[in-house]
């Protein structure tokens, strides 16, 4: 198992052997924030739902502060921050299923986008759950 250690900064004494996959879903997550701010580029009809650049960045500073704050739960070994991201997940994937099908009829590189940040989401959850990630979370 690839663990990185870490000083716990609530006990400076022990450091907390997170395992590699903790970054890595972290990683993918906020790489598919940024997916969705590259949407307008691809096709500028994405910005009617929202009203413009100004609403889109309003929309991806607050998912960014709410993912950051699950993820900084689950870097410090919280098991209820993985189930949280896990049901957050699972509930956006209809919606992304409905966007995809809506953004195909609009342009083929929207729905490619959207795709591709469902997968990364849906595979960053999975990673949170490996046997390996799991022994960890029981024993921090």
């Amino acid at each position: 198992m690839d663990n990185i250690a870490v000083l716990d900064s609530e006990n400076e004494d022990q450091p907390l052997n997170r395992p590699r996959e903790i970054y890595i879903s972290a990683v993918v997550l906020f790489v598919t924030l940024i997916f969705g701010l590259l949407k307008p580029f691809i096709d500028p009809r994405f910005f009617e739902p929202y009203g413009g650049w100004i609403a889109l960045l309003v929309v991806f500073l607050l998912t960014s502060l709410i993912l950051g704050f699950f993820l900084y739960k689950v870097a410090k070994g919280r098991k209820w921050a993985r189930i949280v991201l896990a049901v957050i997940t699972l509930l956006g994937l209809y919606s992304a299923y409905v966007q995809i099908v809506g953004e195909m009829d609009i342009s083929l590189g929207l729905a490619v986008v959207s795709s591709m940040q469902a997968i990364g989401q849906v595979f960053s959850v999975l990673i949170l759950f490996k046997p390996s990630v799991n022994e960890w979370f029981h024993s921090a």
